[in-house]
């Protein structure tokens, strides 16, 4: 009887975790997208509105989620493509294969994923999010055209908007640097050690 409780505690929190992974790191950088589409669209500012019924939450909630897995991707290209390898972060060689074929390997796994990567998932998908939604507040307001409407607030934010990049990218290259710490310790431990 104890057992069958813990196992349902486990996959209980497993659940938990699993779902708080994939809200950080896509459902939320994908609703800053969404905000800044409901520049241009008034169907979706209505979702963003108190009045709007159940059917503009569920409809924002998917396209959160959508926009969030599209953005994974550009941050796929921008982040591990372009920019990590430019400063060095170079990512380990991992065997897979050979640290899930235990169940504490894939625990470990599973548990490094959860703690880092989702993270590095969170801060470079919403630092992809953030430059999106600015540059669609700028063309909207018209900045591009004009810039003599960048004002002394708009100046301040713009520099808030680089301070939040700055530490988005600082973070997400702490995240991943942790992560892949962890990856090169169970390479060690349970892969080949490579």
């Amino acid at each position: 009887m104890r057992d069958a409780t813990l196992a349902r505690e486990h996959f209980a929190m497993k659940d938990v975790s699993v779902s708080f992974g994939v809200l950080i790191a896509f459902v939320l950088p994908g609703f800053v997208v969404l905000w800044a589409a409901s520049y241009s669209s008034p169907t979706i500012l209505a979702w963003f509105e108190l009045k709007e019924s159940v059917n503009g939450f569920l409809f924002a909630s998917l396209a959160s989620l959508a926009l969030g897995v599209f953005i994974s991707g550009v941050r796929w290209v921008i982040f591990d493509r372009i920019i990590n390898p430019c400063v060095g972060l170079d990512r380990p060689d991992i065997s897979f294969g050979a640290i899930t074929k235990t169940e504490q390997g894939m625990r470990a796994l599973n548990l490094t994923t959860e703690e880092h990567y989702r993270y590095y998932q969170f801060y470079s998908n919403t630092a992809v999010a953030v430059l999106i939604a600015y540059t669609a507040r700028a063309y909207h307001f018209g900045f591009f055209e004009n810039p003599s409407r960048l004002t002394g607030p708009e100046v301040l934010g713009f520099i808030m908007f680089a301070i939040a990049e700055g530490t988005l990218y600082a973070s997400a290259y702490d995240a991943l640097k942790k992560h892949d710490g962890d990856l090169a310790q169970l390479n060690s431990t349970y892969g080949d050690g490579k």
